[in-house]
C-alpha cells in the first residue's frame, strides 16, 4: 500500500474518532507569518521547539525588555533607576544577539 494512502487512512480514522476535535486554535485561520519569516534553515528547529513551549533567546529578551518596559512605566524613582540599568543590559544583549544572527545568515548565504 502507497505510505500516502495509509496517512490519509490513519487520519480520516482519527477525524471519525474524535481525536482532532480538541485541538488548540481549531477553527482558527492559521498564521504562518512567523514560520515563512524564519531562515529556511532554522524553520523546522524553531517549529519544533515553539511546540514545545520554547522560545529562542532573542525572542525571550524582547518580551524581557517589554516587561520591563511596562514596569517602568509605573516605576518611583529609585526602582526606574535599577530598571533602566537592566533595560540597557538587556537591549545590548539583544543587539549582540541579532548581530550574531546576522552574521551566521550572511555566512550561510555564501555557502
Amino acid at each position: 500500500m502507497d505510505l500516502e494512502k495509509i496517512a490519509e487512512e490513519k487520519i480520516e480514522e482519527a477525524i471519525a474518532n474524535g481525536l482532532f476535535d480538541n485541538l488548540a486554535g481549531r477553527g482558527k485561520v492559521l498564521d504562518l507569518d512567523d514560520y515563512f519569516a524564519t531562515p529556511e534553515h532554522l524553520r523546522s528547529t524553531h517549529a519544533m521547539l515553539k511546540t514545545h513551549g520554547y522560545v529562542p533567546p532573542e525572542v525571550e529578551l524582547m518580551k524581557e525588555i517589554h516587561e520591563l518596559e511596562q514596569e517602568l512605566c509605573s516605576a518611583d524613582e529609585p526602582r526606574s533607576k535599577v530598571i533602566e540599568r537592566q533595560l540597557m543590559h538587556k537591549r545590548t544583549d539583544l543587539a549582540m544577539a541579532m548581530d550574531r544572527i546576522r552574521h551566521q545568515m550572511r555566512n550561510n548565504r555564501s555557502l
